[in-house]
Parts: structure tokens; sequence; C-alpha cells
């Protein structure tokens, strides 16, 4: 998909992510220093205890290691390797672990584990997990790690990204990050989903995080422009969230042409109603089309200008595919209607 399908004359800067395999690449997603914090990464001796010698952590061990809490039972067990990183802020400055933030390496677990320890690269992740079911740790939970970047085009639709961004709080301070080795669109084998379904699993029942999409994320609602494929098409979040429990958001299938400003191509499926907004359109020329899709006989509705401020009453995950994100979003009727893609508005 082109450029000019979603607007005219005014490119996004969609961020460079074919260097991330060998590690480069990932140096935006270090956050600038936040004052207050206890330190940048950390004294010298928490440095050298954070790069011990990897060491598998057995259940056991792991509780004490990374959980305040018990695991759930009945499950199956994982080792946790831990690997240590430089890269983290001592502390999260008082605030409290809201979310999960999931990632894609573009690459090998052994890339991003060398990527990781160095303190050059300036960037880091709580988690990975291997394509063959193993689990990384380079960064204890109470610790801030460097896995977001910066924020750019935030979904403001998550109520605590917004307040973060209010009160000007890194979400590095907010999330725990799990990296998962592979590329944006591969399927992931059983052995990788079933030890980030575990991991998912025992972060949530120990720190309280709630098992929806508003608190288990993906890294492009935190930068859509540079990180728009992570984790990717391949991600399996009805599937993840459906094992975790989560209350799903009420879907229907839209017929009703008068909510799209008199124009509908056809059905549109798994159609979340609401109020959603306001948006600021974020790019000149940006395409209001009549039905969330490319395809033939979609028609063009209007352009709009950056600046645009609109009001939305519907959104759906199942529009067409661009830059790994599919969510697009269906402009309150008093704003003349139409469909727009979700990264056209900040």
């Amino acid at each position: 998909m082109s450029e000019s399908d979603l607007q005219d004359n005014n490119p996004l800067d969609p961020g460079d992510n074919s260097n991330l395999a060998s590690g480069e690449g990932h140096s935006e997603d270090a956050p600038p220093f936040v004052p207050g914090l206890d330190g940048d990464p950390g004294s010298d001796q928490e440095e050298a205890n954070n790069l011990e010698e990897s060491t598998p952590v057995e259940s056991d061990a792991f509780n004490a290691h990374v959980f305040e809490g018990q695991f759930e039972p009945n499950i199956t067990s994982y080792q946790i390797i831990w690997q240590g990183s430089p890269n983290y802020w001592a502390g999260r400055g008082g605030n409290k672990i809201v979310a999960i933030c999931d990632h894609i390496m573009q690459g090998s677990m052994e890339s991003a584990n060398s990527w990781f320890k160095n303190a050059a690269s300036e960037v880091s992740a709580h988690f990975g997990v291997a394509r063959d079911g193993r689990i990384y740790q380079w960064v204890r939970v109470e610790n801030g790690a460097w896995t977001n970047g910066i924020m750019n085009r935030p979904d403001t639709s998550l109520p605590w990204l917004a307040e973060a961004i209010q009160k000007k709080i890194n979400p590095n301070l907010l999330t725990i990050g799990i990296e998962h080795e592979g590329l944006t669109g591969q399927v992931f084998p059983e052995a990788q989903y079933q030890a980030t379904l575990w991991l998912h699993r025992n972060l949530i029942q120990n720190y309280g995080i709630q098992p929806d999409r508003q608190h288990i994320i993906g890294h492009y609602q935190i930068d859509a422009v540079n990180r728009p494929g992570c984790p990717g098409t391949g991600f399996p979040w009805q599937r993840l969230l459906t094992d975790l429990g989560a209350t799903q958001p009420k879907t229907t299938t839209l017929t009703s042409s008068s909510s799209s400003g008199g124009f509908l191509t056809g059905p549109v499926p798994g159609v979340v109603s609401g109020a959603f907004g306001p948006g600021t359109v974020n790019t000149n020329n940006a395409y209001v089309r009549s039905y969330p899709s490319f395809g033939a006989g979609v028609m063009v509705l209007r352009k709009l200008p950056a600046g645009t401020l609109l009001k939305f009453i519907a959104y759906t995950d199942q529009g067409a595919v661009y830059k790994g994100n599919s969510r697009w979003y269906l402009i309150d009727f008093t704003d003349k209607g139409g469909w727009i893609h979700s990264l056209m508005i900040s």
C-alpha cells in the first residue's frame, strides 16, 4: 500500500525499520532522562548486579526475583533466563504499573540480547520470548526499561496514556515491555504463544493489570509513526485476550449508511460504537473514504487539511491494514461522516 492511498503530497515519515534485525534502529527507543529518578541507568553496583551471568530462574526463585505474589496454579511453568541490561531507570518514579506493551524484535533473540546488553544502544526490555518458548529477562520489573521510545501520535483513546501525556509521565514508567522474537507479520509458533501467554497471565495476576486491549497494548499505540508494525499483524491479539479471560468490547456489523454520511459500500464488521475523540488530522490532504478499505469501488469522500478537529462515533479493527495497523475511525455525521485511517489522526 502506498502513502498516496491515505493522503496526497505529504507522506508520513514511516521510520526505517530495515536495520532492526542487527539491533540498529532501536536507539530511538531510549527515552530522555526523567529528572527525579534514582539513577540513569543506576549506580555502578546496580549495573554490576544487573549484568550478572545469565542464570535460569526456576519458578520458586522467579517468584521472589520478578514478582511479589503467587503464580497461578495448574499451569505449565517456564524458566526465566536472566540476562541483564545496563539500560534502565532504577525504580519507576513512584508510578504504578498499569499496562503491558508488546513488541516484535524484527530479528532473533540472540541479536536482541546482544543489543540490550550494549550500553551504547540505550535500549532494553523487561522480557523477551523466543520462537522456541525460551524467556529472557533483562530488567527487573520494579525498574523502568527503555523499551517504548518517544511518544509519536500515541493512542489517546487509552485513558491511562492520555493521562500520562497530560501529566508528562514517560510511558516506560507505567508499562512492562515484552519483546517477541521474529518479524512483523510472522505467526507465532505454538511454543512462543504458550510462553507469552504464561508470562502475560502471571504479570497480570501479580501486578493487577487489567486483561483488556486498553491495558495490553502494542508499541504502535505509543509510536504510530516509527513503530506502526510493532508487534504487527502476526501478533495473536484475539487468542491472547480470550485465553486471558478478557472482556471484549461489544462489536456489531454496521449496515446502515446514515452514520457514514450517506455512503456505505458494504457491511463493516467488528464495529465498536461509542464517543471517541476529538482527534486532530495530522497530515495534509488526508483521505476520508466511504468504507474502511482501499479497494476498488470505495469512494474518496473528501480530503482534510492538517489540524482538522474530528469527533468519532465508532471504530473497527477489521479495516484494511496499513503499516501493520487495521484500525479505522468512523467520523461523526455532524463532521460529515466517512472513514479515516487511525494513522491520519493524533
